[in-house]
């Protein structure tokens, strides 16, 4: 019947075939047949296309996409069935389409007309589904009796191997629904209290397990009725998708009063998707004018003002419209250094203090007339601009209006500017003579603009124009002097690729030098060197003749040209750098284009930097386009920069592998093109990498050939027709394999985020090979002819045959490949991106990836524009790979660092943003299709990708973001009216940070990327489960579960209530990093997880943690983690085992730190690599004074997204250890009882003779009273410790502080009941109020039933028994025979109303003086709990709450329970480990096995330990007492034999959770060393 394709028509349509169609499935699904299951997949596929919801759950309920995941990810092809068995590719196009249309269909569906398949007729026609429908009419009538046929129903389901038609049918039916209708339920009342008790009753009076089937089911039907939506954005690319940018083009609606370069009308620009909002507006302002009077008339009248810059504090000096895009330019002055800077883009603050009042008295005499002059000035091109200023000077001096040019003639804004200015003489306001000084000046700043000035030409030292020469007098013959010195020169020559481009034979090196010497002294030798390269021939020929190095003018002019294409455009971002060869690359925006003459090409170029600085007169020599920057994606697209990293890895290969030696027949290019063929090196084409490796010379001729032409003809599926080399062995043939897999490893890895211009690795290239050549082989190899005899192993291939170098030298082939390099690097990274060729590899076309519009060009050819550098997302606490060297990101980098001086004591000053008036906003809309753009006003905060995702919701009715798309994004720039009356400071360029007296980069600010993570918790606002998108049908399902999830009859099945489906659903949604580090998720996942937190596991939760409420980089971080964590952790233990080895065991040394270098370059190779988290390094002391320190040092730094890393002074220790240690030492101080007394967290305990804090529950909250006189210290340090532990939380640590769940019930907002109160046994004060709260409690039970008239005198009489203390002071470590006989009546008699009924504060007015006895004990105990479990402790929580919130967003916790908190903030109390656990997470490393006599030893010292020994060896190996959360399954420790010598001792290093044992052969010596050890471990512990 599966395979009949008639059959699949006929059931699609049949009511009464439904039963089949599951029957079907299920036998399709479990067969082994591949033919069978195929015709399964093919039914799946019908049904999802009918577009029916019924049939897409069955299909769903039956497993389908489980089945096609499975035979997609097969690549085994079924065994012969007979000639219609599928092949596994056939299953797999099937496969692939059920799960495209599963996907399509995720949320509920429309059923068309006529479509419902499964509807009564199905249910009535089986046994099974007349059964479930007579349950359901039971309990709809609210007959009990149908929860009995409902739980002997799902007994029977259990036993079944197949449940679908019954689970379909429950689901059909809402079974959800119709137990809720019995409990009399609605969303906004409680339930029936008889109802609900018999339900309770119902299922679980023969134990849990019926509630646990009854769970599952109401799981099924959740599954099966859900609709969440799961969003992926290139989800496939990894983290490397939140810095690949997107093309963006920025449209200006900014009027015709403004002119606007062509290139800057409509630009498309790469903006990295996690880019806050402001940084596109600052870069907005940076390129746009702006003709506001009220903007400008701010911009003149703030000259003369002090302000706070990105550079300190200084004056604001002069303003004007400035460049060739008339930008708003302000002079400010900032420690004796003037900068010109867009003020309005550049973050800081104008304040309204004047430190020039003679420049600024001078700016608002002139005022009005210069803003009107900016005016027109603005509405013109700068080469416009002239004519009509001078046409306005002129009418002003003749006292006539002004007759404006034509090209100002139309443009009503120009003739308003101008109607001012003579308004302004008119009105007497200025004189004319004034009027036409200050017209003059701002035509002379015009003109000067235009002037070109003639200056020195500028010399790069990288540029390759510099020639060496050797100087000869006259007096010596050139014929006698030459031969003299000739191989002395042509060996210093040896090396340079360059002397290879100048010359082709020493004769015509012998004749330029003889015609340069007749002519004026002086042969060059090498011409087109960089400095560099010039002064080593220099030094390496000083001994031998003297020389000169001299420019090359005519390379100088060509380069010049070359550089100054018309492509680059205004608008334009390139990076450049300043004065100095060593200065560093920044990126910019070009903003004027100077040429010498009005037919030439720009010589220099004005930029403005990201910090809105501008840069005057930069030459071409100092601009260049930003480095290449490749995703993943992007891998088969390379650009030169790939083809050159692949000749590295090539070369390193070679000088890896030469120990081996195979030989083979044939030339070296046959095997190159064989082991190179499937990346596309091989065949004909441009770059003829073979032609290279067996004729270099002709290669170069066909490099310096086509140079001037382009060879698209290449077939990338063309066979390599030089001859393949015979391979002597089958391991030869393996490592030749090897190779090309290494080589191909490069393509498909691509260079994400690498030195794009290849020029940061030329010195890797330069250096010297330390052998030039294998030995070669004593006797001729049979059959292969001598001269084409190469070694080959792993790769490795290194040509016998001599070559004659050109200056008459014999050279390997290892110089050979050297040559190549170093002639690539010249040819393609030097001369700049725009010189590269079209080049194909592997039949794609090679193109330069910046993100946008492509430059690839021909030297000479036609330029097209390109955008340029990607506006980048600099991440708070991240740096990035991209901005370092290829392992220095895989470490911390120090970003601030704070000594114990900066940690004086100071009260706790929290800072509140003030918010502050803002010179101009900026307002984005985003235009899709004919749809006029939807302007929005968002936060500056909210990321570019945010921002995209919501424009894209409100304009369009569904539908994900296409991120691949080129973004419309129109802009509006809006100046406040209000601007003008502001007198206090101004907001300039939207910053945020708070500026705060000497140091502002040390105090608390607001980040975009921490506003990420506390906007989206604060956007959780939905109360009610039905207003979840995508909840569907399933909100009756949910609201069951939430019901029972709150009875504690249920609370044995709180695993069973994590629904499987769901869970999956968010976890799959948090592999989009796009999607969670923007902040961009589906609306359910965070309210879900808020209102239904049981529905997920504690393990996803966590994650979900870790991903949104720490900030973006910490996302990135602990996403990077869970994918190279273990690489990173096992390359901090091979760094180890390095230190340990390094002069012991050089083959060991040589093993590991090729094993390093493989990990290394693994992590940064990962599309899961984008950084690691930058560090603040403080140094404190340790003492009494460490707490106040710590305090200081967490106002300062609590809110810094850096992660805070600690020193000791007069120790040597650093790294994760100590900074565990740190967080150790400050929860043992507080525990301290001296501290404690002094600032008052806790409450005491009994032991008044102990140095810390004993209690067997934990530590309690001290409540305390309002008229406390040093509240302020203990809300400091409560904030302090919210601090400390949210700090903490974040960066991965433990604050190992015994505190109880009840603290972080109150954390949370949950009320407290009489539970947490001190009892009997705790060793706590205050053990009188709880056992007061015990006996009445255990009194109301028992006098609930008596008459009210009776019931005072009934509890005077249980209150005179006196077998109270047997029962209420009884606890484990005292025997009940020590315990007195007394009565309630004589307990209570002795306490008053106090805090703890014996003594504290006081709990009512005169509370000392009220004794209590059985008439006022409740009253008592009422005040009591209010004390203790609320007013007397809110403040404190309130602080901590406060110093927790300065880390992270506190809403985020929502999703945990106390008891969750409990043990993620502090760690699990109870160290339970086992032989098998040990055996699994203590690792014998170093030359120690698991069957070593030394490791037994310490696994069963380990397991003989008690509670405290376990708690004192987790200290001294790892720094923390207690183990991580999750217990034994997250730890790890290594374990070492001691090589030091004559040591007795065990140490550990506690960075990486590693053991030295020396070599111990009695159980009885360890335990003696280790215990020793533990208790000093000061001596040991590293």
């Amino acid at each position: 019947q599966l395979a009949s394709p008639g059959l699949l028509v006929t059931v699609c349509n049949s009511a009464k075939d439904g039963p089949r169609l599951v029957e079907m499935i299920e036998a399709a699904f479990s067969a082994e047949s591949s033919q069978m299951v195929a015709s399964g997949l093919r039914l799946c596929v019908s049904l999802l296309c009918k577009h029916n919801d019924s049939l897409h759950q069955l299909v769903k309920l039956q497993g389908a996409r489980m089945v096609a995941g499975m035979r997609c990810q097969t690549s085994e092809q079924a065994p012969a069935r007979g000639p219609a068995t599928p092949s596994g590719d056939d299953i797999k196009t099937v496969a692939k389409r059920v799960l495209e249309l599963c996907r399509e269909r995720e949320g509920p569906l429309p059923v068309e007309d006529g479509m419902e398949v499964f509807g009564p007729s199905y249910l009535v026609d089986t046994e099974c589904g007349s059964r479930i429908q007579a349950v359901c009419q039971q309990l709809q009538a609210g007959d009990q009796a149908g929860l009995a046929a409902l739980k002997e129903l799902l007994r029977e389901l259990s036993q079944k191997s197949t449940r679908g038609p019954t689970l379909f049918a429950l689901s059909c039916m809402d079974l959800p629904s119709i137990l809720l209708s019995f409990l009399e339920w609605s969303p906004n009342s409680e339930v029936s209290p008889r109802g609900w008790q018999e339900f309770v009753s119902a299922f679980t009076q023969d134990g849990l397990e019926d509630a646990r089937l009854l769970l599952s089911a109401v799981h099924d039907v959740l599954s099966m009725k859900e609709g969440f939506p799961v969003y992926r954005y290139r989800a496939d690319r990894g983290l490397k998708a939140v810095v690949e940018p997107v093309a963006v083009q920025l449209v200006g609606e900014v009027g015709t009063s403004v002119y606007r370069p062509p290139s800057m009308v409509a630009r498309t620009i790469g903006i990295e998707p996690m880019v806050p909002i402001a940084e596109v507006r600052n870069l907005v302002l940076r390129t746009t004018p702006v003709a506001d009077p009220v903007l400008l008339k701010f911009c003149f009248t703030k000259v003369g003002h002090a302000v706070k810059t990105p550079w300190g504090s200084g004056v604001i000096h002069s303003f004007r419209i400035g460049t060739h895009m008339n930008l708003p330019i302000h002079e400010v002055t900032v420690d004796n250094t003037t900068r010109k800077v867009v003020i309005t883009a550049m973050g800081g603050e104008i304040l309204p203090t004047v430190e020039d009042p003679a420049a600024q008295r001078d700016a608002e005499r002139f005022c009005d007339l210069k803003v009107a002059l900016s005016q027109v000035r603005i509405a013109l091109a700068h080469t416009d601009q002239g004519e009509v200023l001078r046409a306005i000077k002129a009418a002003l001096e003749e006292g006539r209006t002004t007759t404006l040019p034509s090209v100002a003639q139309e443009n009503e804004a120009i003739r308003s500017a101008v109607d001012t200015c003579h308004g302004l003489v008119r009105e007497e306001k200025l004189t004319q003579d004034e009027a036409v000084n200050v017209v003059r000046e701002v035509l002379a700043e015009v003109d000067a603009a235009q002037t070109p000035q003639k200056e020195d030409v500028e010399i790069d030292p990288n540029a390759r124009v510099h020639t060496v020469c050797i100087t000869v007098t006259q007096e010596i013959p050139f014929d006698l002097f030459w031969p003299m010195v000739r191989d002395d020169i042509f060996r210093a020559m040896r090396g340079l690729a360059a002397a290879r481009r100048t010359w082709r034979s020493p004769d015509e090196v012998e004749q330029q030098v003889q015609a340069g010497v007749a002519r004026d002294g002086m042969g060059p030798i090498v011409r087109g060197l960089t400095m560099e390269e010039a002064e080593g021939l220099a030094t390496r020929l000083s001994n031998i003749v003297q020389t000169s190095i001299v420019v090359d003018r005519t390379a100088m002019n060509e380069l010049n040209n070359d550089q100054s294409a018309d492509s680059i455009h205004l608008g334009a971002r390139l990076e450049f750098r300043l004065e100095g060869n060593g200065a560093p690359w920044v990126l910019g925006t070009v903003v004027s284009r100077h040429c010498p003459t009005a037919d030439a090409k720009p010589d220099k170029y004005d930029l403005i930097d990201d910090k809105a600085q501008l840069h005057e007169g930069l030459r071409p020599t100092r601009i260049r386009m930003p480095k290449t920057r490749l995703g993943r994606s992007e891998a088969r697209n390379m650009v030169a920069s790939a083809l050159h990293e692949n000749v590295f890895r090539l070369r390193e290969q070679i000088t890896r592998r030469r120990t081996l030696g195979r030989f083979m027949t044939g030339p070296v290019a046959g095997l190159i093109g064989h082991g190179l063929r499937g990346t596309g090196f091989g065949g004909s084409g441009e770059l003829e990498l073979l032609n290279f490796l067996d004729e270099p010379g002709v290669f170069i001729d066909a490099v310096r050939a086509d140079n001037d032409a382009e060879n698209d003809q290449m077939d990338p599926d063309e066979e390599d027709d030089d001859e393949v080399m015979d391979v002597a062995d089958g391991e030869a043939s393996e490592v030749n394999r090897e190779a090309s897999e290494g080589i191909a490893d490069g393509v498909e890895q691509g260079f994400d985020e690498g030195d794009g211009d290849g020029s940061d690795r030329l010195p890797q290239f330069a250096e010297a090979a330390t052998e030039t050549t294998a030995a070669a082989p004593e006797e001729d190899v049979p059959g292969i002819p001598q001269t084409r005899v190469a070694a080959v192993a792993g790769g490795h291939l290194i040509a016998q045959e001599e070559r004659r170098h050109p200056f008459g030298e014999t050279e390997p082939f290892a110089e050979e490949i050297r040559m190549m390099e170093e002639l690539f690097t010249q040819r393609v990274i030097q001369r700049g991106p725009g010189d590269l060729g079209s080049i194909r590899i592997g039949g794609f076309r090679a193109q330069d990836q910046r993100g946008g519009p492509v430059r690839v060009s021909r030297p000479g050819g036609d330029n097209k524009e390109s955008m340029g550098g990607p506006l980048r997302c600099e991440f708070a606490a991240l740096f990035r790979a991209a901005d370092g060297t290829s392992t220095s990101s895989l470490d911390h980098p120090v970003a601030d660092r704070i000594v114990a001086a900066d940690l004086s004591p100071a009260g706790d000053r929290p800072v509140t943003p003030e918010e502050k008036p803002d010179v101009v906003g900026v307002t984005f809309g985003l235009k899709t299709g004919d749809k006029e753009p939807n302007f929005m006003s968002m936060p500056a905060s909210l990321t570019l990708f945010r921002m995209l995702q919501l424009m894209h919701t409100d304009t369009t009715e569904g539908g994900l973001l296409n991120i691949e798309d080129t973004f419309v994004l129109h802009f509006k720039v809006d100046v406040s009216r209000a601007l003008l009356d502001v007198q206090g400071p101004v907001c300039v360029g939207g910053d945020d940070v708070v500026y705060d007296g000497a140091e502002p980069a040390r105090k608390r600010r607001r980040l975009a990327e921490q506003d990420t993570a506390r906007r989206l918790y604060a956007e959780v606002e939905l109360k009610r489960l039905s207003d979840l998108p995508g909840v569907g049908g399933a909100v009756q399902a949910l609201w069951l579960l939430r019901l029972m999830h709150q009875d504690p009859a249920f609370e044995g099945l709180a695993t069973e209530f994590v629904s499987a489906a769901v869970d999956k659903k968010l976890r799959n949604q948090l592999h989009d990093p796009l999607c969670v580090v923007s902040g961009g998720m589906p609306v359910w996942v965070l309210h879900l997880t808020k209102l239904c937190p049981f529905l997920f596991s504690s393990k996803t939760r966590k994650v979900l943690l870790k991903y949104t409420a720490f900030g973006m980089s910490y996302s990135i971080h602990w996403m990077q983690e869970s994918q190279v964590g273990d690489l990173l952790r096992r390359r901090a233990t091979i760094q180890t085992e390095l230190n340990s080895v390094a002069a012991t065991n050089p083959h060991k040394l040589q093993e590991l730190s090729q094993d390093l270098s493989n990990i290394e370059d693994h992590i940064v190779r990962s599309p899961s690599w984008v950084g690691s988290l930058k560090t603040t390094l403080a140094k404190l002391v340790k003492g009494p004074d460490l707490v106040p320190m710590s305090e200081r040092l967490l106002e300062l730094c609590a809110s810094s997204p850096h992660m805070l890393e600690i020193q000791f002074d007069g120790e040597t220790g650093f790294g994760a250890a100590v900074t565990r240690g740190f967080y150790n030492e400050i929860c043992k101080s507080l525990q301290e009882r001296d501290v404690n007394r002094a600032v008052p967290m806790w409450v005491e305990d009994s032991g008044v003779d102990e140095p810390f804090l004993l209690s067997r529950r934990g530590l309690l909250t001290r409540p305390l009273p309002a008229d406390f006189s040093c509240w302020p210290a203990v809300e400091s340090r409560f904030r302090f410790l919210g601090r400390l532990m949210g700090k903490a939380l974040r960066e991965g640590f433990l604050t190992p502080l015994p505190l109880t769940s009840d603290f972080f019930k109150l954390v949370q907002g949950v009320p407290l009941d009489k539970s947490a109160l001190p009892r009997t046994g705790d060793g706590l004060s205050g053990e009188f109020v709880g056992v007061v709260a015990d006996f009445l409690e255990d009194a109301e039970a028992q006098l609930r039933n008596v008459d009210s008239a009776l019931r005072q005198e009934k509890f005077k009489e249980l209150c005179s028994v006196d077998e109270f203390g047997a029962k209420y002071l009884h606890s484990s470590d005292v025997d009940s025979k020590e315990v007195p006989r007394i009565s309630f009546t004589d307990y209570i008699s002795v306490g008053c109303f106090l805090e703890t009924g014996t003594g504290g504060a006081e709990l009512c007015k005169n509370g000392v003086d009220i004794t209590v006895t059985p008439d006022n004990v409740h009253e008592f105990l009422k005040l009591a709990c209010e004390f203790w479990l609320d007013k007397g402790v809110q403040r404190q929580v309130a602080a901590f709450r406060q110093g927790l919130g300065d880390v992270f967003p506190v809403e985020s916790l929502a999703t945990f329970t106390a008891v969750e908190l409990q043990v993620m903030f502090c760690g699990d109390d109870e160290i339970e480990w086992d032989e098998k656990s040990l055996l699994a997470q203590v690792r014998p490393l170093g030359g120690l096995t698991s069957e070593s006599q030394l490791y037994k030893l310490l696994i069963a010292e380990m397991l003989a330990m008690d509670k405290k020994s376990r708690s004192l060896f987790l200290d001294f190996v790892t720094s923390c007492p207690r183990l991580p959360p999750g217990g034994m399954s997250k730890f790890h420790m290594d374990v070492y034999p001691e090589n030091t010598e004559n040591s007795v001792m065990p140490r550990s290093r506690a960075c990486a959770n590693q053991l030295y044992l020396p070599p111990y052969r009695a159980a009885e010596e360890l335990h003696e060393r280790l215990q020793e050890a533990m208790l000093s471990s000061s001596g040991h512990h590293r």
